[in-house]
């Protein structure tokens, strides 16, 4: 889990500032989730096409057991933005903040 902590004088720059960073985040993993989504929809156009799970592709293309047609170029690239956006989605549900 991540924390993240923040000094504040008065409650009331406490709630204005907490109004703000939950607006804030709020948006970020709407964003994040709505980008997450594109990607697996481009991932599974793949998955159908070559029938075999991004997973499973990732790996023989880590691997190097496969070769280098674009499309698998343009999957291993579709795959990895997954994962990063993953992450982020992840580290967001984490997040707690903390006022002092």
């Amino acid at each position: 889990m991540s924390t993240v902590s923040i000094k504040l004088g008065t409650s009331k720059k406490r709630k204005n500032l907490n109004q703000i960073l939950e607006n804030a985040l709020d948006r970020e993993n709407r964003l994040l989730l709505i980008a997450l989504k594109k990607t697996e929809e481009k991932l599974k156009l793949f998955e159908k096409q070559y029938n075999i799970s991004s997973d499973e592709f990732f790996k023989r293309y880590q691997n190097g057991k496969t070769d280098d047609r674009n499309d698998y170029i343009d999957w291993a690239g579709e795959y990895h933005i997954y994962q990063s956006i993953k992450e982020k989605v992840e580290a967001l549900e984490e997040l707690t903040i903390e006022y002092n």
